[in-house]
């Protein structure tokens, strides 16, 4: 019934589907996603990019993505505790959280992210979750969370300050966030910054997804008992 609830959804079925079947440690999880995200990406006006500074990429599931997933469906219990998926896309992230007990805040710039999200949730044993859109460098929540998911956030200069003061902001104490990164070089100012802010453990991956294996790495943060002040933009004001 996957497929065929998918196709009934009025905002699903607007785009060519996908399915992608999962192996983790807790059985099969299935995320449903945008056939060719390339044809998004091309969509996209170089006007628009250089106006809204996104691209959407939100339509994939991304290795890092799978690697979050099941490393959080390795781990321990979350009921109880709040989690928020950060630039959520599909969702695939957050439904390792959701799936281990959490309540989920899916959240994306992109409000045609949030119906897959929500349908990935609903359909992988998700029981407590919300999806939400919104812009990590201008919103805010009303709320804190016990983890912060970021699963491939921090490509873009750009963003590497205002997810950072998401980040500052919105986790509780005692709380860690998890970064997924491809070892990607213009992640490494974020890294960089984050290590004056918190605590930083690395794990490196191999992950096997569609038939390719690929090197990843899961970055812990926990703050510091006594943070430093909100970092500042390097490339200075607009």
């Amino acid at each position: 019934m996957f497929m065929p609830a998918a196709l009934a959804d009025p905002e699903l079925r607007k785009f060519e589907l996908k399915r992608h079947k999962l192996p983790t440690a807790d059985g099969l999880v299935s995320i449903l996603c945008v056939r060719d995200v390339d044809a998004l990406v091309a969509q996209i006006s170089q006007a628009q990019f250089e106006r809204d500074g996104q691209l959407p990429y939100w339509g994939d599931v991304w290795p890092v993505a799978v690697a979050i997933l099941r490393a959080q469906l390795r781990g321990p219990s979350l009921a109880g505790q709040r989690v928020l998926d950060l630039g959520c896309g599909v969702g695939t992230a957050g439904v390792g959280a959701g799936r281990r007990g959490a309540h989920v805040v899916f959240a994306d710039h992109d409000a045609r992210a949030l119906p897959f999200a929500r349908f990935n949730a609903q359909h992988n044993g998700c029981t407590s979750f919300e999806v939400v859109r919104h812009d990590w460098c201008n919103d805010h929540f009303a709320q804190d969370f016990d983890h912060i998911l970021c699963s491939d956030m921090v490509y873009e200069q750009s963003h590497h300050v205002p997810i950072l003061a998401q980040l500052d902001r919105h986790l509780r104490p005692g709380g860690e966030v998890w970064v997924g990164d491809q070892y990607r070089a213009a992640a490494e100012p974020f890294f960089a910054l984050a290590r004056e802010r918190y605590r930083v453990a690395q794990e490196d991956l191999e992950v096997h997804f569609e038939n390719v294996r690929r090197r990843v790495r899961i970055v812990r943060l926990f703050p510091l008992a006594t943070p430093p002040a909100p970092p500042s933009d390097p490339q200075g004001p607009a």
